[in-house]
C-alpha cells in the first residue's frame, strides 16, 4: 500500500502528542449544556469546539466556525470531488459508579485511556486532523477536497448536522469514525418519544432514573412509611433490587445494566425491576399496581413484543425499543423512550400503534424525534475500496457490511462508511477487571485502546488515499 511506511512513521513520531491531546479533550466536560440564544448546545460544548478550532487553525488549515449552528468545519486540499471526514466532539452525561477514574479527569493504564468521550468520538476528531496533516506535512499528492466536520450536537438529535447541510452539499462519499472495524454501510431509523399519564401513582411518591441515550441502570422510588409495607419489600430483596427506611420513608433502589439505547441486548432495565415489586404488593393501591404492571411490561422488553410492534428486518435486524428515563411524582408519569428500527416498517404506522397502545394505559405520546433508516448501496465504488483498504491492511476478508443499530451522522449523509476508532486484531483484552455495564460507549469507566487507535488512523488514512484514487 503506497505511503504506507511513510504514514506509520509519522505516526510513531507523533504519539505523544496525539494522547496529551486526546486527555485534554476529554477534560472538557462536552455534555449538552443550558441553552443560550449564543450557544445552544451549552457553554462547555462550546468550549470544545473552540478547543478543535484552535487545534486546525494552529495548523493552518481553513476553518469556519459557527456556535450558533453548532459545528466547526476545516478544510484541506482543492480537487473537484469532496470527500468527508465527520466526527462529533459531544459526549452523553458521565453516568455515576466509575470505578478506573472520575469520567472527566483522563487516566492511562497500561495502553488504555479512561474517560468519557475517549472512544465517543473525541479520538475521531484527532483521526481527522492528524489525516489533514499527514497529507500536508508528507507532501502525499491529494486530489479532492477534505471536508472535516467536527459537531457538538450529535448525541442529541444531529441538529448541528442537520444545520450544516442547509448551507453546505453534503461530500461525495463520508468516512465516520464512530463504529467499529471493518465497515457498516448503514444506520436503523429512529423514532424517540415520551409518554405522559397526568395521574400520579397512589401511595408512591416520587419514582425516578435514567440518562438520555442508555438503558436504564440506577432507578429509586420513595413510598410513606408503613412496617407492613416496608417488611413485604425487604423479602423481596435481591442482589440488584434493596429496601431501606429513612425519614419516615421507604426507599426502594434497583441497580440494572446500562447499554446504549441502539445495542440493549443484555440490559437490565432498573425502572423495571422496582415496577415489577409494585405491582406485586397487594398492600398498595390497585391502581398503581395496575400501571406499574404495564410499566414493569414496557421497560422490561427491549424487541417491542409488549406493546405489539416487534419486528425483524433482513437488512437491519430487530426492532429494538429502549426506556432511558422515568420520573414519577405528584403531577404524573413520564417515560422517554428510543426506537430503533429497518425499512420493512412503516414509521407513521408504528407511531400509530405506540399512541393507540400507550394510550389504552392512560399516556399520551409525544414525539421528540424521528429519522428513516439509510443505507449506502453495497456496490458503492468508495465503499468497496474502503473494504480493499481494510482487507489489505489486516490480511482480514470482509464477509459483509454491517448495518449500524445506533445512529451517526452517517444516518443523514447520502454516502457514507462507518468504521472504528480502534483497531484489535488479536482479540486484545485489557489488563483490569470492570463490572458488568461499564467500560464501553455511554458506560462509566469508557476505554480506548491506545495502540488500536494509533492502528485506526493509519488505517483510516490509507482508506482516505483509497477514495481520492478512485473515481464515483
Amino acid at each position: 500500500m503506497k505511503f504506507k511506511s511513510e504514514i506509520h512513521s509519522y505516526i510513531e513520531s507523533h504519539k505523544g502528542e496525539i494522547i496529551e491531546t486526546l486527555k485534554e479533550m476529554i477534560k472538557i466536560p462536552s455534555v449538552k449544556g443550558e441553552a443560550s440564544e449564543e450557544f445552544p448546545n451549552g457553554l462547555k460544548s462550546a468550549q470544545m469546539l473552540d478547543f478543535c478550532h484552535k487545534l486546525y487553525r494552529d495548523n493552518g488549515f481553513e476553518t469556519e466556525l459557527n456556535h450558533k449552528e453548532g459545528y466547526l468545519v476545516s478544510y484541506f486540499g482543492e480537487g473537484k470531488k469532496t470527500l468527508g471526514m465527520f466526527s462529533h466532539a459531544d459526549v452523553v452525561a458521565p453516568g455515576e459508579a466509575w470505578v478506573l477514574t472520575s469520567p472527566f479527569e483522563p487516566k492511562e493504564i497500561d495502553g488504555y485511556l479512561i474517560g468519557r468521550g475517549a472512544k465517543d468520538d473525541k479520538s475521531a476528531v484527532l483521526i481527522s486532523l492528524y489525516c489533514a496533516k499527514m497529507l500536508k506535512e508528507l507532501s502525499i499528492p491529494f486530489n479532492s477536497r477534505l471536508i472535516m466536520f467536527t459537531g457538538n450536537g450529535e448525541e442529541t438529535g444531529m441538529e448541528d448536522l442537520k444545520n450544516y447541510l442547509k448551507s453546505h452539499e453534503a461530500p461525495d462519499f463520508t468516512l465516520i469514525n464512530d463504529n467499529e472495524f471493518p465497515l457498516y454501510r448503514g444506520n436503523k431509523g429512529k423514532i424517540v418519544f415520551k409518554a405522559t399519564n397526568n395521574s400520579p401513582l397512589k401511595g408512591i411518591k416520587h419514582f425516578e432514573g435514567g440518562e438520555h441515550g442508555t438503558n436504564i441502570a440506577k432507578a429509586t422510588a420513595v413510598l410513606d412509611y408503613s412496617d407492613e409495607i416496608f417488611t413485604y419489600f425487604k423479602l423481596k430483596e435481591t442482589d440488584n433490587f434493596k429496601a431501606d427506611t429513612e425519614n419516615g420513608e421507604i426507599i426502594l433502589k434497583a441497580i440494572g445494566i446500562s447499554k446504549h439505547a441502539a445495542f440493549p441486548e443484555g440490559s437490565v432495565n432498573a425502572a423495571a425491576i422496582i415496577a415489577e415489586n409494585i405491582k406485586n404488593c397487594e398492600l398498595l393501591p390497585k391502581e398503581t399496581r395496575g400501571v406499574c404492571k404495564f410499566i414493569s411490561g414496557v421497560c422490561g422488553d427491549y424487541y417491542g413484543k409488549y406493546l405489539g410492534i416487534d419486528n425483524s428486518d433482513p437488512e437491519f435486524g430487530k426492532l429494538t425499543i429502549v426506556n432511558d428515563e422515568i420520573e414519577a411524582n405528584e403531577k404524573g408519569i413520564t417515560l422517554s423512550f428510543n426506537l430503533r428500527h429497518g425499512t420493512s416498517i412503516n414509521q407513521a404506522e408504528t407511531i400509530e400503534k405506540l399512541k393507540n397502545e400507550f394510550s389504552s394505559h392512560g399516556f399520551e405520546v409525544e414525539i421528540l424525534d424521528s429519522a428513516d433508516a439509510h443505507l449506502t448501496e453495497k456496490d458503492h465504488p468508495m465503499l468497496l475500496k474502503v473494504k480493499e483498504a481494510y482487507e489489505e491492511y489486516t490480511g482480514e476478508k470482509v464477509k459483509e457490511m454491517g448495518i449500524n443499530p445506533s445512529g451517526t451522522y452517517g444516518r443523514l449523509l447520502p454516502n457514507a462508511a462507518e468504521i472504528g476508532l480502534s483497531l484489535n486484531i488479536n482479540d486484545k483484552k485489557p489488563p483490569f477487571t470492570l463490572p458488568i455495564g461499564h467500560g464501553e460507549i455511554h458506560q462509566p469507566d469508557e476505554y480506548l485502546d491506545i495502540e488500536g487507535f494509533f492502528k485506526a488512523m493509519e488505517l483510516t488514512m490509507l482508506m482516505l488515499l483509497k477514495c481520492d484514487n478512485t473515481d464515483i
